[in-house]
């Protein structure tokens, strides 16, 4: 898996405007310990250690949660009560915008005739 790739299609999806700094950290760490496959585990420990103390209780798990939930990581086991943190990288998929209910401006009026 390479991992530049990885980042380079984190910015092109705007997948990194969804993080937040600390999750945006995160996710650059685990990027840095993953092995070509995109395998690896990281101790709790060395992420504190990288990120300072992660309050609330819960925040590294939160964390986490929220790379899975953005399709980034996917988790092997709990982070909630584990010592070291197993994941797999994931490609970042493109962030799909809300459609609007507005029509675009060049429909027109709706009018299939294009009368007034």
């Amino acid at each position: 898996m390479k991992k530049r790739f990885l980042l380079k299609t984190l910015y092109e999806t705007g997948t990194n405007a969804l993080l937040s700094g600390d999750e945006l950290r995160l996710y650059v760490l685990l990027l840095a310990a993953a092995d070509n496959n995109g395998r690896g585990v990281i101790p709790c420990r060395v992420l504190t250690e990288a990120l300072g103390p992660l309050t609330p209780p819960g925040r590294l798990t939160f964390m986490c949660r929220r790379l899975e939930e953005l399709g980034l990581i996917q988790l092997h086991g709990s982070p909630i009560t584990a010592v070291i943190i197993g994941y797999r990288l994931k490609e970042p998929v493109p962030v799909i915008p809300c459609p609007t209910m507005e029509p675009a401006p060049s429909t027109g009026n709706g009018d299939p005739h294009g009368t007034k």
